[in-house]
């Protein structure tokens, strides 16, 4: 229910984000120099109080995208978490990415701020292709560990 929450939070955000940027900017968020967009969505989201917002690309040849976030209000709390809880933000994720590549994109968070985790991470891609960290995070996999895995099996199925 959050993360249906959450995406229906993400895609009236992108709306609004698409609508107050693009007006500003004179051009759509096609047109944007990445560089540009993601800092327009790092300043965004500090300033509408949801925590720090990182962006790793280093895995987009795979087809994955890992975000980080800092000091969520989304992880409030004294509880010790032994899985992620940050679904809302995970729906958030999932719709404001899907609405701007034009795929629908699932979102996973990896580990929490509860969990003793210095951030919240999360990783998006194609739905298919995240099922399995849901059984990796229950065994206990770390973050590295699960990004390690999705590389191995993008590559091979990409040899196969």
């Amino acid at each position: 229910v959050k993360f249906q929450c959450g995406r229906w939070w993400g895609k009236n955000f992108y709306r609004r984000f698409g609508e107050d940027v693009s007006g500003y900017y004179g051009k759509p968020l096609a047109e944007m120099p990445m560089i540009e967009l993601i800092q327009c969505v790092k300043h965004c989201w500090k300033t509408h109080g949801w925590g720090i917002i990182d962006f790793d690309m280093g895995y987009r040849q795979q087809g994955f995208l890992v975000v980080t976030i800092q000091n969520s209000p989304f992880t409030q709390g004294d509880a010790q978490v032994d899985q992620p809880i940050n679904y809302t933000e995970a729906g958030i994720l999932s719709a404001f990415f899907s609405q701007l590549t034009g795929r629908e994109l699932h979102c996973v968070q990896t580990t929490c701020e509860l969990m003793g985790a210095e951030q919240n991470y999360f990783v998006l891609g194609l739905s298919e292709r995240l099922a399995p960290i849901e059984a990796w995070i229950k065994s206990g996999i770390s973050h590295d560990n699960i990004m390690d895995r999705l590389v191995a099996a993008t590559d091979n199925s990409s040899n196969a």
